[in-house]
């Protein structure tokens, strides 16, 4: 929810159970970071409404939705798709 351009925030700390999961269980784990996926889309800048929002329904879901812009197929306005780089 409050990832910006050119910065990354990483949560390890508090984020240990997948590990000693994957211990008891014997899977393997894949240790993977991803650079530049916050460059890509345009993130709507949260308000303290849309991020009230965003947090209610995060506490009631578990997870909550980004809210992004992105280019489209034909429009390059808006849509999913990822922008360009320059």
């Amino acid at each position: 929810l409050l990832a910006k351009k050119g910065q990354y925030q990483l949560t390890l700390k508090n984020r240990k159970g997948f590990v000693k999961l994957a211990l008891l269980t014997g899977s393997s784990l894949v240790p993977v970071f991803s650079f530049g996926e916050n460059d890509i889309y345009d993130l709507i800048s949260p308000s303290t409404r849309t991020q009230r929002i965003q947090k209610r329904m995060q506490a009631l879901l578990g997870f909550t939705f980004p809210l992004f812009n992105g280019r489209g197929v034909w429009n390059y306005d808006f849509g999913m798709l990822p922008r360009r780089s320059a």
